[in-house]
């Protein structure tokens, strides 16, 4: 844990250089959201590969760069922090111990008393309910180099204005401005490439396109826990680790692009998820969920079931994993049936002739080891009821926009693809 000197070291220094933030080809978002930056969130997962106009006069794109500055900014105080509990959109975006944060990135403004007038107020009107927090601004404007600034008594009457000093007592503000710093920070950036670097140095990843991967997983559990009620806004480092056991990976975005390519992308999820570290399979219920875009063919399909049910089916020892092939129509997951046996894949679908009823009774039969199925294939229409009478240990799902809630199960690991075909190298 921290001393109070990590209060004084919150600005790394400026790694000048490379620029993260693709600036043709950045995120879009129609609209200006102002309201609740939580939107922002939901938006950002699902504006991807698109152009914003080169004028960036549409205001959402700066709430969305501001939003990820201040999760990437928790990030860095977790991970610096690893023995301390680090809330965010709490008391203020960022508060831990007895440190307060309120993050502030103005990238297209230059510096004015006024521009950081009312995050002071607020900061005021927390210090007088505990006056034992100690407060800093962390913000980012354009002409402004990472530095500390202490204000005087003088800088903070100018910065409140005449209602602020009405407001608060000249010795509420004397008594402030000794527990008060504004923290000038490092651009979007400069802050993003410190973050991945913190995130490979603190879980001793091989490459910095591993700690993309890994930053991916973070900010969306952060995201998720940002929509939720305030007490569950909180995480540990700890808990970093075990987001890696219900994952969702949303790697298409373009403030990952400059790092892992679609290659590398593949052979990263091959290494996180599909490479054993043992040769033995443990003994549990395992559902994996394809959704197939609609150019894949049947015979790439017929592949991935093939490599699953060989990777994790050991008769007597593994039960057959559970796949899901999504948004097939009808007919084609008729074909695909047929080809399945036509391929020597004997598999079960919870029916014993075409246009049986559902068998989920059958289905859910332990052990299933001993049969000659080595697959069991639901139809995307019995998913529910397959997933509230079975638990699932591992779940995979595999997706191409967003992926469905799947609940109750100890693992869920969501992983981004950009074309179903891509599965199969990542399986085998």
């Amino acid at each position: 844990m921290k001393s109070n000197a990590s209060y004084h070291s919150l600005v790394p220094r400026v790694n000048e250089g490379e620029k993260i933030y693709a600036e043709s080809n950045s995120l879009i978002l129609y609209g200006y959201v102002t309201q609740n930056l939580l939107k922002v969130a939901r938006a950002i997962q699902r504006a991807m590969n698109k152009t914003l106009p080169q004028n960036r006069d549409d205001g959402g794109y700066y709430a969305i760069k501001g939003f990820l500055y201040q999760f990437d900014k928790t990030l860095i105080e977790v991970l610096d922090n690893p023995d301390t509990t680090v809330r965010f959109e709490n008391q203020q975006d960022v508060d831990y111990e007895d440190f307060v944060l309120q993050i502030k990135h103005r990238e297209t403004q230059e510096f004015a008393p006024n521009k950081i007038r009312k995050a002071v107020l607020q900061l005021m009107a927390l210090f007088v309910r505990d006056p034992a927090k100690k407060l800093c601004l962390y913000c980012h404007f354009k002409d402004k180099t990472p530095q500390d600034w202490i204000p005087t008594l003088i800088d903070l009457d100018s910065l409140i204005g005449k209602n602020g000093k009405k407001r608060f007592s000249r010795q509420i503000r004397r008594q402030f401005i000794a527990r008060f710093m504004v923290r000038f920070s490092e651009d979007y950036d400069s802050q993003f490439k410190k973050t991945l670097d913190l995130i490979r140095s603190s879980f001793s990843l091989p490459s910095i396109e591993s700690a993309v991967i890994h930053h991916c997983i973070f900010q969306s559990r952060l995201m998720k826990l940002s929509l939720g009620p305030k007490s569950n806004r909180k995480v540990r480092f700890e808990e970093l680790k075990g987001y890696l056991d219900d994952a969702e990976v949303r790697i298409f975005e373009v403030a990952y692009s400059k790092y892992v390519n679609e290659e590398k992308y593949v052979k990263l999820m091959k290494k996180m998820f599909f490479t054993l570290a043992t040769p033995n399979i443990e003994n549990f219920e395992r559902l994996f969920l394809v959704e197939c875009d609609p150019i894949v063919g049947l015979s790439d399909l017929i592949k991935i079931a093939a490599q699953l049910s060989k990777r994790f089916y050991r008769r007597g020892k593994s039960p057959q994993p559970f796949i899901v092939f999504r948004k097939l129509s009808g007919p084609r997951v008729a074909e695909l049936k047929r080809m399945l046996l036509d391929g020597g894949i004997h598999f079960f679908d919870g029916t014993h002739f075409d246009g049986d009823r559902f068998r989920l009774e059958e289905l859910a039969v332990k052990p299933l080891t001993n049969r000659e199925y080595t697959l069991k294939v639901v139809q995307e229409e019995n998913l529910t009821k397959v997933v509230e009478r079975i638990h699932m240990k591992e779940v995979f799902q595999f997706y191409l926009g967003d992926p469905i809630q799947i609940d109750g199960h100890r693992e869920h690991r969501r992983i981004q693809v950009k074309k179903t075909a891509q599965i199969l190298r990542m399986i085998t």
